[in-house]
């Protein structure tokens, strides 16, 4: 059986869960114990991963923004008006929001 192709749901975890609870021997008990750290593993898991979802997008954004706004870069444009117009984007990448993370 190849266990990564079980899908379950909230309902079935806690429904499982009782009736491991219920059910009360030492073998229900530790599978309980187990189902338990695993949810808590996939959790800190999730944190982590928004974590650096969010310090990446802010490094690409910066990274990029500071491309328009290097003054070298800059000093290579021969008109005025497409400074100012590498400038502005450059300033509107670095305040750009973040995207959001997707669970």
């Amino acid at each position: 059986m190849d266990y990564k192709k079980i899908k379950t749901n909230s309902a079935m975890n806690k429904s499982v869960k009782i009736n491991l609870k219920l059910h009360g021997d030492n073998v229900s008990l530790y599978a309980l114990k187990r189902i338990e750290e695993l949810e808590e593993k996939v959790k800190k898991q999730q944190v982590y991963a928004e974590q650096k979802w969010n310090e990446g997008c802010k490094t690409t954004l910066s990274d990029i923004s500071v491309c328009f706004l290097d003054a070298g870069n800059l000093k290579k444009v021969k008109e005025e008006r497409e400074k100012i117009v590498l400038s502005a984007i450059g300033k509107k990448i670095k305040d750009f929001p973040l995207p959001k993370f997707v669970k």
